[in-house]
């Protein structure tokens, strides 16, 4: 996989951040929030109480309905901005 132009691990890149919740049995859920300026897509992880899926689904839902996807092209977030180069 390549990640800013950089090959990285697939399954390290993609499990990273899910780590915490998964140890502590936390339910989760991902809900898609468009892409990023640089195309890839963004999304949001939100965490539950233990042994509380029905409601994280119930606000997932709800998060949902408010807002939908965003398109493409707009993330929540910006992306990160590319890394300085050194003047010469």
């Amino acid at each position: 996989m390549v990640l800013n132009g950089r090959a990285v691990p697939v399954f390290a890149t993609a499990t990273r951040g899910t780590g915490s919740g998964t140890v502590a049995g936390l339910p989760m859920v991902s809900l898609p929030a468009g892409t990023t300026g640089a195309g890839p897509p963004a999304g949001m992880r939100l965490e539950g109480r233990p042994f509380d899926d029905a409601r994280l689904l119930a606000t997932a839902s709800a998060v949902r309905a408010a807002f939908g996807d965003l398109p493409e092209g707009r993330a929540p977030v910006a992306p990160s901005p590319p890394p300085a180069t050194p003047e010469r």
